[in-house]
């Protein structure tokens, strides 16, 4: 992979890192993930949080696109060391940590924003993660979640060509120790029930995303996904705490 270079104001370096050990090269998640990235990072800029808590939060690229801002606001956690060194050095403030039961090494009501962006999928026990997570948020604070659509064209027409979505899910659970691909899919009443009561919804989007699949079918996806919202790629949905 090629490596840009972006350095910050306060020379920070934001450059594209590749983790061949973890299959992860950060500029080919940037450039794929680009919208969503857009619009979490608007999210903030509207909202302005005094603390933001990215759970799941890698190496922190995607807030590569947010300018002037204090990046001291963001905190991470992620069962990487190396993510979290490099995480760390973009000024942030990262902490390696399982989530998975565990709970969240922070104190109750801290966070006014928390962003749980593809890695709610990865987690076979959803349940105790939005607990830690209602505990960490302020009441009225923002929740950020990003998941793939289950109910997405791509979805659909994978199963009609006998490519079953939720083989990762098997595979890994006979192969690893967590959740290495994205594993489980969601629709938009699945993350209602997983909200639960603390929360309520008060956005959400249908992201559709390109995957390398031959061009003919990328363009009907796209054309199906413009026309119906609910058959797009990834569930982008915005709450706030009761």
């Amino acid at each position: 992979n090629g490596c840009l270079i972006c350095v910050m104001e306060n020379n920070t370096i934001w450059d594209f890192r590749s983790f061949p050990a973890f299959e992860y090269s950060e500029e080919e998640y940037f450039l794929k993930h680009i919208r969503i990235s857009g619009v979490i990072n608007s999210a903030i800029v509207e909202k302005n949080p005094a603390e933001i808590l990215d759970i799941g939060c890698a190496t922190g690229v995607g807030f590569k696109g947010l300018k002037n801002f204090d990046f001291k606001k963001i905190c991470g956690i992620d069962f990487v060391n190396e993510f979290i060194e490099l995480f760390n050095r973009r000024g942030m403030t990262g902490t390696t940590a399982d989530i998975t039961l565990n709970p969240l090494l922070y104190e109750s009501n801290k966070f006014d924003m928390v962003i749980c962006n593809s890695i709610l999928e990865h987690t076979l026990n959803p349940a105790h993660l939005m607990t830690e997570i209602s505990r960490v948020i302020k009441p009225g604070g923002t929740l950020i979640i990003v998941v793939p659509n289950a109910m997405s064209i791509r979805a659909k027409w994978d199963m009609l060509m006998g490519r079953n979505n939720f083989r990762p899910l098997i595979y890994n659970l006979m192969n690893h120790d967590y959740l290495k691909r994205c594993s489980i899919f969601y629709s938009l009443g699945e993350i209602k029930m997983v909200l639960g009561e603390s929360f309520r919804i008060n956005d959400y989007l249908f992201i559709q995303e390109s995957k390398g699949y031959k061009a003919i079918l990328e363009i009907l996806f796209k054309t199906f996904s413009y026309v119906f919202r609910p058959l797009g790629d990834i569930i982008y949905v915005k709450a706030y705490k009761l």
